[in-house]
């Protein structure tokens, strides 16, 4: 009798550590799964730029010395973007003439690459923010500034939206990445010369 219950015992033993072994990783390997952002591809090049409401913030500040000239600071104009495409936008900009047409805000001029614009006028010293939806299909924020020394290099600057990476472990040693539409922050700093564009990236790890 008791080497049928030793017997049964050795097999049970056997039982737990083949058939257990064999399933153990299979589920912690389920219990380490997390599912991916909405919208979230594999490769940055397949981003989906839908639209974002709040996707857009932009502070605009100008200095004492704000478009210096004729011995005093001058108050400006400005006009904010969000493009598809940056190349019918650099065209125009690269002439003060085609500042002067992107100052008016007509989006038109762009040939469907504009997808949202907004003048602003600016005092020296003053600051202001503005909060935007970031527009379906913009990949882009831009700024052209009607500075009176009428150099076209310096009135007009741009950044990209973002491309937010979210990595997930998977595994214990293997991550992945998903990539999405990112959110921007935009500082527009106008000086006594030229209008420049800052604008940070933003990703997490989960």
């Amino acid at each position: 009798m008791s080497r049928r219950i030793a017997g049964l015992a050795a097999a049970l033993v056997l039982f737990i550590f083949s058939g257990g072994l064999l399933l153990a990783p299979a589920g912690c390997e389920a219990a380490k799964k997390v599912p991916p952002p909405p919208d979230g591809v594999l490769k940055p090049s397949e981003v989906v730029w839908s639209q974002q409401k709040d996707g857009l913030s932009v502070t605009v500040a100008a200095t004492d010395d704000l478009n210096f000239a004729y011995g005093s600071p001058l108050g400006i104009t400005i006009c904010l973007y969000q493009l598809s495409d940056m190349s019918k936008f650099t065209a125009l900009a690269a002439t003060f003439d085609g500042i002067g047409k992107l100052l008016g805000g007509d989006i038109e001029l762009l040939g469907g690459t504009a997808l949202m614009s907004r003048v602003e006028y600016l005092q020296p010293g003053e600051k202001i923010t503005r909060s935007f939806d970031r527009m379906e299909g913009a990949k882009y924020f831009a700024v052209a500034a009607g500075y009176a020394h009428r150099d076209p290099a310096r009135c007009s600057a741009y950044a990209p939206f973002p491309v937010a990476e979210t990595v997930i472990k998977v595994k214990r040693r293997k991550k992945v990445t998903y990539y999405t539409a990112g959110t921007l922050a935009a500082g527009v700093l106008l000086n006594s010369e030229a209008v420049t564009v800052t604008g940070g990236e933003g990703g997490y790890e989960r």
